[in-house]
């Protein structure tokens, strides 16, 4: 009976392990005055889960997974003033961090006082992959050992012009190089 429950456990885990995908990105990378931000001076407002969020736009872009919780937006984002925001590894490092007792929500908290400090707003919707087609379609690495899925779709790279919000599908090349 033992190996039986054991033999049930091992083909569970393996049919767990062997469908896994992972699903393409869209990246929004920020320009402001024709050049893009490479800092952490902007947060971006967003639904997530039924309830409002903000994070970080880590060197200038914010990253979504093209997977089932995917949406349109809409995305406000917020440039501030002063020092750049701490991004949330740094932030479990301060007095403040060390001491909370909830990080998740203390953070949030601390970025809803860094966003009081506006510089600018913009808010954006995100086309669809329908209205706006990724540009480079190049085949997708083999999926890794143990996954049968691979990845799925093709990233897709954004400009966000933060004076207007303005937004344009851009290559991979254009989005990352400085200017």
């Amino acid at each position: 009976m033992n190996k039986i429950l054991l033999l049930s456990a091992c083909f569970v885990l393996a049919s767990i392990c062997g469908w896994g995908a992972i699903f393409a990105n869209d990246a929004i990378v920020l320009f402001l005055d024709g050049k893009r931000l490479t800092g952490n001076s902007v947060l971006v407002r967003y639904d997530a889960a039924s309830s409002e969020k903000l994070a970080l736009c880590e060197k200038g872009a914010f990253w979504l997974c093209q997977g089932p919780t995917w949406g349109v937006g809409p995305y406000t984002f917020i440039q501030v003033a002063g020092e750049e925001i701490m991004t949330f590894a740094n932030w479990v490092r301060t007095p403040e961090g060390r001491a909370s007792k909830d990080l998740n929500s203390d953070y949030q908290h601390y970025l809803q006082g860094r966003s009081k400090e506006s510089l600018r707003q913009v808010t954006i919707m995100v086309p669809t992959i329908e209205e706006s087609p990724a540009l480079d379609k190049t085949p997708n690495p083999p999926p890794s050992r143990g996954m049968v899925g691979g990845k799925l779709g093709y990233d897709r790279f954004f400009r966000v012009n933060l004076e207007n919000g303005e937004i344009n599908i851009i290559t991979r090349h254009q989005a990352f190089e400085l200017k």
